[in-house]
């Protein structure tokens, strides 16, 4: 499954990633430091 993670540079956002990634495909986005910058 894919799944966009907004907020995937903070703390929580990277345990988040870690752990969704062992089994699915996540895009991450942040307003800094990710391949995908939002700002919402």
């Amino acid at each position: 499954m894919r799944i966009l993670l907004i907020g995937a540079t903070g703390t929580i956002g990277k345990a988040i990633a870690a752990t969704l990634g062992r089994r699915h495909e996540v895009l991450l986005a942040s307003r800094q430091q990710a391949p995908l910058h939002v700002d919402i």
